[in-house]
C-alpha cells in the first residue's frame, strides 16, 4: 500500500467521521419525529415477532388470537404452509370486522387485561 492510498482512505475516513453529525443535524431538523418513530418501528417489529404462531398458541382470549394472526399468517406463508396461512388469514378476515373500531392502542390494553 503506497502512501497516497493511506492518506486517501485516512482522508475518507475523517471526512466521514465528521459529516454523520451533520447528517443527523439535517435529519433531526427536517424530519424532528423521524427518530422516535424508528425507535417506535424497531420495538413494534420485535412484539410482532414474538407473536405470529407462538401467540396463538399463547392466546386464551378472542383478542389475544385475533392479535397474532396476522403475524402467524406471514410466517405460515413464509415457510410455505399455504394451508395454515390461509386459514389463520381467513380467521384474521372474520374477526377483523369486530375489532375494526378499536383503535390499536385501545386494543391492545383490552388485549393485555
Amino acid at each position: 500500500m503506497t502512501m497516497k492510498s493511506v492518506f486517501t482512505h485516512l482522508a475518507a475516513f475523517i471526512l466521514g467521521i465528521l459529516t454523520l453529525p451533520i447528517i443527523l443535524i439535517i435529519i433531526v431538523g427536517i424530519a424532528p419525529d423521524t427518530i422516535p418513530n424508528l425507535i417506535e418501528s424497531a420495538i413494534v417489529s420485535n412484539i410482532s415477532r414474538d407473536r405470529g404462531v407462538a401467540g396463538l398458541k399463547k392466546a386464551k382470549t378472542e383478542g389475544e388470537r385475533f392479535y397474532a394472526l396476522g403475524e402467524a399468517a406471514k410466517q405460515a406463508f413464509e415457510k410455505a404452509d399455504y394451508t395454515n396461512a390461509k386459514a389463520y388469514a381467513l380467521e384474521l378476515a372474520t374477526l377483523t370486522p369486530k375489532y375494526k373500531e378499536i383503535g390499536i392502542m385501545e386494543m391492545r390494553s383490552k388485549i393485555r387485561m
